[in-house]
């Protein structure tokens, strides 16, 4: 079934007519989501612009008609276009004249869902993304990026939210992913509701030290890194060690290098790198 909608801004009478596979309500909020977005290189449509410019909320919407067929609803678009004269910037916002849909192969959700589940079942990978998505967001140009988009994305983002979850079955979809996370452990992980007894962060100094049954494990710069390594697996764990145990003897070398350029250029010469240290007496 092919559905011919049409929406029209309120306050110009401008319209704009187009043809989905979905119903016009899915459409819809896929004109919202793209018009609120702002990763896409290329310029966006009139259409667009005009959701971006005067919201969601300036708009009415009506079904033209239903088709059954591909090619009647090419005709019945562009039929609808011509007829209401769309493709005028005086009363539309149509790029094109319509009748050129062809239809997409059927996404099979059942087969990529199986293979991306069969992907995130290897440790190694789960743990490596991690990795690489906390080196990400601590870049300071990412994390400016994250904080002063939020406030922009927020009222659009929130009126989505809330006509989506006017839908049942988008509800039911929220409340079985909750349950999926809390049966297989990945929210009370996050809440940190599996940690065995005696597991906590506290402050040594100017580190962190995590412990578990008592007993300290390991020590770290911040808290929020503590909490990630008592919620990780024993693999991630052992990817986190591995890691500071490199970066650590990387700034031992750096810190060998610069004391023994300074005793060379002051004239003076230490007794191996133990002493570059400072662990023994000058010679």
């Amino acid at each position: 079934m092919w559905t011919i909608y049409c929406h029209t801004h309120v306050s110009s009478g401008r319209r704009y007519v187009g043809l989905t596979s979905k119903s016009w309500i899915q459409r819809w909020r896929s004109h919202v989501g793209s018009a609120a977005s702002q990763k896409t290189n290329r310029p966006l449509s009139h259409f667009l612009n005009a959701i971006r410019k005067y919201g969601p909320e300036a708009f009415s919407h009506v079904v033209l008609q239903e088709c059954a067929t591909i090619e009647e609803a090419n005709r019945a678009e562009a039929f609808a276009i011509e007829l209401l004269c769309t493709r005028d910037p005086a009363f539309g916002f149509n790029l094109r004249r319509g009748g050129e849909h062809t239809p997409r192969k059927k996404w099979d959700h059942a087969a990529a869902s199986q293979r991306s589940k069969k992907m995130w079942e290897d440790p190694t990978r789960r743990a490596v993304q991690a990795v690489r998505g906390k080196a990400i967001f601590n870049r300071p140009d990412v994390r400016a990026k994250t904080i002063a988009c939020g406030p922009a994305h927020a009222p659009v983002a929130r009126a989505l939210m809330n006509e989506h979850l006017k839908d049942p079955k988008f509800r039911e979809k929220i409340r079985a992913g909750i349950r999926r996370a809390w049966n297989d452990g990945t929210m009370r992980r996050a809440r940190g509701l599996l940690r065995p007894k005696g597991s906590y962060v506290s402050k040594n100094g100017e580190r962190w030290l995590a412990y578990e049954n008592g007993k300290p494990v390991g020590r770290f710069d911040s808290p929020l890194e503590a909490e990630w390594f008592l919620d990780s697996d024993e693999y991630a764990r052992r990817i986190l060690l591995e890691k500071r145990k490199a970066q650590s003897a990387q700034s031992r070398r750096e810190k060998c290098a610069k004391v023994q350029a300074q005793s060379w250029a002051a004239g003076t010469r230490q007794v191996g790198i133990k002493d570059a240290l400072g662990r023994f007496t000058r010679a």
